[in-house]
Formats: C-alpha cells, sequence, structure tokens
C-alpha cells in the first residue's frame, strides 16, 4: 500500500469511528431535541475539526522540515491534507442535512435570515468545491486548470466557519473563542511566507 493509500485509510478509519462513537452517543440520549442537539454541535465540530486537520498538515511539514527529520514523507502528509479536507465536507454536509430537516424544519426564509447560518453556507459551498477539485482525474475532465489557487480559498471557508461557530447560539461563547484563535494560529503559520513545501520544484 502506497503512503498516500495508508495515510487517507487512517484519516477515513479516525473519522469513522469518531462519527460513529458520537452518532451512538447521541441515541442514548432521552429526549428527541437533546438527541437533536447533540447530533448537530457533533457534526459542526467534526466538520470544524477535520478542516483544523487539513489546515495544519503545511506548519506541520514545514517544523518537519525545520528540523530536519525524515519523519513522515511528503506524501503522507499531501494525503492527509486531502482526505481530511474531504472529510470536512462530508461532515459539513451532514452536519447542513441535520440543521435543515430539524432546526430550519426546511425554511429557506429562517436559512437566509440568520448570518451565522449564511456564513455556514457559504462555507459549505466552498468546502465542497474544493473537495471536488481534490480528485485528480476528475479536475482534469472539468478543465480545472488552476486547482491550486482555487484551494487558497480554504482560508476563506475557515473564517466564514469561524464567524459561523462566533455567531452561533448553540455554541458556547467561551470555546468558540478559543477555537479561533487557534484557527488564527493555524492559518498565520500556514500563510508564513516561503514556497509551499507541497509545491513541486520547477
Amino acid at each position: 500500500m502506497t503512503p498516500q493509500r495508508r495515510a487517507g485509510l487512517v484519516c477515513w478509519i479516525l473519522a469513522a469511528t469518531l462519527a460513529t462513537i458520537l452518532g451512538l452517543r447521541g441515541f442514548s440520549l432521552s429526549f428527541s431535541l437533546e438527541r437533536e442537539v447533540w447530533w448537530l454541535k457533533a457534526s459542526g465540530y467534526l466538520a470544524l475539526s477535520s478542516l483544523f486537520l487539513s489546515l495544519s498538515m503545511t506548519p506541520a511539514l514545514r517544523f518537519q522540515q525545520f528540523l530536519a527529520m525524515g519523519g513522515i514523507p511528503k506524501a503522507s502528509w499531501l494525503a492527509f491534507r486531502r482526505s481530511f479536507g474531504i472529510t470536512a465536507a462530508v461532515f459539513g454536509t451532514l452536519h447542513a442535512a441535520l440543521v435543515w430537516t430539524t432546526y430550519l424544519g426546511g425554511s429557506w426564509r429562517v436559512l437566509f435570515a440568520s448570518a451565522y447560518l449564511r456564513a455556514g453556507l457559504v462555507s459549505l459551498v466552498i468546502l465542497l468545491a474544493l473537495a471536488v477539485t481534490s480528485f485528480p482525474r476528475l479536475t482534469r475532465r472539468l478543465r480545472v486548470g488552476l486547482w491550486r489557487e482555487l484551494h487558497r480559498l480554504s482560508y476563506v471557508a475557515a473564517l466564514f466557519l469561524a464567524q459561523h461557530l462566533l455567531l452561533s447560539p448553540f455554541a458556547p461563547k467561551g470555546r468558540s473563542l478559543w477555537l479561533c484563535v487557534l484557527l488564527v494560529v493555524i492559518l498565520s503559520l500556514r500563510a508564513l511566507p516561503g514556497r509551499s513545501p507541497f509545491r513541486p520544484k520547477p
């Protein structure tokens, strides 16, 4: 098994395991409203955590290179970044579906009336676009020539996700603030000047 496939498999097993544990935890709650709120929060935090991990791969590889360590091969870091990014889109879609069928009751009016819901929708659309362009064969068929530049929209998706989290009435404000600070740190490390370690040498 190649390092890319191994890294992707590890990511998906981890995501599936966490989703199963949290899903079963929701079933153990007594009241339907408790279960709905639990699943909404769990799916949202899984999407957020997956995006955090995806964005962290570039700083982590730079740190490994700075220490001149052998460590994890570059191909595996790239596979982790890609897999966690796709996982973020999957959990984001699950979160949106749960919100649509429970909290929103299928109402477009309520969706577009709330700033935090609009921010979440924009973030999800960007994540889905990035997930689609994460498959080389599909990218070639769609003739997406600027896919590297397109993936810089992950910064935009992260910022809209932070807005969604901070304005959400269901997210604890203290925890949300700390998560947003962590997100800013990750984005700052990822945006440091210098050549991306994932970009091939000319």
